[in-house]
């Protein structure tokens, strides 16, 4: 990529941080001269592209800076006083915060690994500055896209690892379309066999839904007149893993699992609970299946109205309320505020979960193995959904009973708990 080309993507910046971004630009590609990628193409593309998709992103001068400078301490000469006397800002500490520790910083501690004390570093620089991550992200996603000039078992290690890690990470900073592409081609890698018959599944999902869509239209439109200009709708595909369960149930129709959704998109908070009303006047609402995420977030701050609805052959809607601020979050996570200095103060409010990094790591220190378990454990675990009477929701680990659930929502007053049901069916306490 040559400056011209790279220009397109920073017009919206004034002349000044112009001038430093091609500075950085043009030292990048000076520094990494010779280097080649295993596609044989010049090295310093690779940097280039991710800041590129990086101010796609709505990125500042200094995140562009060092995403094009990011493997410079790793594979050139500069050091990172030299970044520092050249750009000021945060350049040089987003730069430091993305490069892998050597072998020699953990040399001398056997009980270190090199690959696992790097992300404790993003991690843990990560509470003061998120963007470390996205830079990382960004980076991840187009070094998934160019994977096949790896060799094989290279190729799927990668693979492996963004599936256990950089998914998970784009997962709770609500980055939802960035983690979707990585899981995606990560599958394919991994499953060509089960990526191929979810790929299907998903078309015939998408297909299907269309037509509900079309349908749900028409009978809002006639009973609630108003929605037709206030609200927009849409199909919105299901990630991976939901269609996998999908594709293991085989049409089973148990709580927890439709086939389509449909999005509803709303100019304000108010008419997201005017369509909720809507909905549940138009058709009948599948018992505990309602969760509030407007007054009570998801971890990754995700807003929205979620109920699954029924249709009139048996068709089963899961059915998702935002607002359109809502909706872009939803997609795009921290990028749509934490490029924006006056925001960036929001992450430990908007995302509970990172103010348990100082600790995770302060109590695993020097011991790689049980710091990565516990990030396993405690921050990029899976978790479930399980809900109680009067519309009661909680979100444990996956793993966790319907006991626990039960324990988490009404303390000790689950021990007059009477019934449990699982997957819509009655279960045993034990």
């Amino acid at each position: 990529m040559e400056w011209t080309e790279f220009h397109s993507y920073i017009r919206r910046f004034p002349p000044r941080d112009q001038k430093d971004i091609e500075d950085a630009f043009e030292m990048g590609k000076r520094l990494h001269d010779g280097q080649k990628r295993k596609s044989g193409e010049p090295y310093f593309v690779h940097p280039a592209i991710v800041a590129s998709i990086l101010a796609d992103m709505g990125a500042d001068r200094d995140t562009i800076i060092a995403a094009l400078l990011h493997d410079t301490l790793e594979d050139t000469t500069t050091t990172l006083a030299e970044i520092v006397e050249r750009f000021d800002g945060d350049v040089a500490p987003l730069i430091e915060g993305v490069t892998k520790l050597c072998a020699d910083d953990v040399a001398e501690k056997p009980r270190l690994d090199e690959q696992i004390e790097t992300l404790r570093k993003m991690f843990t620089l990560m509470e003061k500055d998120v963007r470390i991550m996205v830079i990382k992200l960004a980076d991840r996603l187009h070094n998934m896209r160019t994977v096949k000039y790896l060799a094989p078992e290279k190729r799927l290690a990668m693979a492996q690892e963004t599936l256990d890690v950089y998914v998970k990470i784009a997962e709770r900073l609500c980055m939802q379309d960035l983690r979707n592409e990585l899981e995606t081609m990560s599958i394919a890698i991994i499953d060509p066999q089960l990526h191929g018959e979810l790929l299907q599944l998903g078309k015939e999902n998408e297909k299907m839904g269309k037509k509900i869509l079309t349908r749900m239209q028409q009978t809002l439109v006639k009973l609630h007149p108003s929605m037709q200009k206030s609200i927009e709708m849409r199909y919105e595909s299901k990630t991976w893993p939901k269609i996998k369960s999908q594709l293991d149930m085989k049409g089973s129709l148990v709580t927890g699992l439709s086939t389509i959704t449909i999005v509803f998109l709303c100019p304000d908070r108010e008419h997201c609970y005017r369509t909720l009303g809507a909905l549940h006047e138009s058709w009948q609402r599948e018992q505990m299946s309602f969760q509030d995420f407007i007054n009570s977030p998801v971890a990754n701050g995700y807003q929205a109205l979620h109920t699954t609805i029924i249709l009139g052959d048996g068709t089963r809607v899961r059915c998702k309320i935002r607002t359109k601020e809502m909706d872009d979050y939803y997609h795009n996570g921290v990028t749509t505020f934490c490029f924006k200095p006056h925001t960036r103060e929001a992450l430990g409010s908007l995302l509970p979960w990172t103010k348990r990094i100082s600790s995770l790591t302060e109590d695993t220190k020097e011991r790689s193995s049980e710091f990565w378990e516990s990030l396993q454990n405690e921050i990029l675990g899976e978790t479930i959904t399980i809900h109680g009477p009067h519309d009661q929701a909680a979100q444990l680990p996956k793993g966790s009973t319907a006991l626990d659930g039960a324990f988490s929502m009404f303390l000790e007053n689950a021990l007059h708990l009477r019934t449990l049901k699982i997957n819509g069916k009655e279960a045993t306490f034990n």
